[in-house]
């Protein structure tokens, strides 16, 4: 993965929220992992934040996280690739969000079917 810039970061959040990129979110935060299938609804630069619905089990949720000083790291595989952390399915990109205070999130693109 490379480092990127927030504002590369915003660049692709606004991608994704346009075309209705399927992604699975995982967050990791206070040694506590969750991950869900999930989509990008919204985002603010001036506010730097970005809005996230995940779907578990049946519930929806939806969560809005401060970027403020978060370092963004991003990776687009040559192949669709699998996560192990995602299961079997393919995907195409990948942007990891680290936060000072220990929070952090991997999102990954669903590979498209061809």
């Amino acid at each position: 993965m490379i480092k990127i810039s927030p504002q590369e970061a915003f660049l692709i959040f606004a991608k994704w929220r346009e075309s209705d990129a399927h992604l699975h979110v995982a967050f990791f935060e206070g040694g506590v992992r969750t991950a869900a299938p999930g989509w990008i609804f919204g985002f603010s630069v001036t506010d730097e934040s970005v809005s996230v619905l995940t779907v578990s089990e049946g519930f929806s949720t939806k969560r809005t996280i401060p970027l403020t000083r978060a370092t963004f790291r991003y990776e687009e595989p040559q192949q669709p690739s699998r996560a192990s952390e995602f299961g079997e399915a393919s995907w195409a990109a990948y942007l990891f969000v680290e936060l000072p205070d220990g929070f952090s999130a991997l999102f990954a693109e669903r590979a498209q079917s061809r």
